[in-house]
C-alpha cells in the first residue's frame, strides 16, 4: 500500500506533534494544555530541521559525486 505524498506529510506532522505533546506532558511533568500548546509550536521548528537537514545531505552526496566524477577522469596537460 503506497500513500501519497500530501498523506505521508500530515502523517508525520501528527507524529511530531504527539510526540513532543506526549514527551512534554509525561517527560517534563507539564500540564496538558501546556504541553499542547509548546508542541504547536515546536512541529513546525523539528520539521523545518529536518528539512535543511535532508537538503544539506542531499547537497553533500552530489557534491561527493561531482568531486569524485572529476577525480577518476583523466586529467589533460595543456
Amino acid at each position: 500500500m503506497t500513500l501519497s505524498k500530501p498523506l505521508k506529510y500530515a502523517l508525520v506532522v501528527l507524529g511530531v506533534y504527539v510526540a513532543a505533546t506526549l514527551y512534554l506532558r509525561f517527560g517534563s511533568h507539564e500540564g496538558w494544555g501546556k504541553a499542547l500548546l509548546i508542541s504547536l509550536f515546536c512541529t513546525p521548528v523539528v520539521l523545518l530541521w529536518w528539512w535543511v537537514r535532508d537538503r544539506l545531505m542531499d547537497r553533500a552526496r552530489r557534491a561527493g559525486e561531482r568531486h569524485r566524477l572529476r577525480a577518476a577522469a583523466p586529467r589533460s596537460r595543456g
